[in-house]
């Protein structure tokens, strides 16, 4: 393989890619500039690291997301446009189920 008229091996680049595009990901994450996971249930009861609903998660259950925003149930199925007759053990993906037309992505956008 031959890069800038020079001749490299392929697993060097191969390697040299790999350790860029992690590389990037785990600096970015450690600098607080790119959020890779959810926090912990812990640190978001300790009111550390609440979520924005935008990044909500549909496989969360509603009372997972209520607890991630910071809200109770009430003011949570509120801010989602979700009717009181679903449970609050469904995932956020599956609220269409009960409400035909229900966009979780669309909601969660607003």
């Amino acid at each position: 393989m031959t890069i800038a008229g020079k001749k490299v091996n392929p697993l060097i680049f191969v390697l040299g890619t790999v350790c860029i595009f992690f590389g990037t990901i785990v600096l970015l994450s450690t600098l607080g500039l790119m959020q890779v996971t959810i926090p912990s249930p812990d640190s978001v009861l300790g009111g550390e690291a609440l979520l924005n609903p935008i990044d909500l998660r549909g496989s969360m259950t509603i009372e997972e997301g209520a607890m991630y925003v910071g809200m109770n149930l009430t003011e949570f199925y509120t801010l989602m446009e979700i009717p009181d007759s679903v449970p609050p053990a469904t995932l956020l993906k599956r609220v269409q189920n009960y409400v035909p037309g229900y966009d979780f992505h669309a909601v969660k956008a607003k």
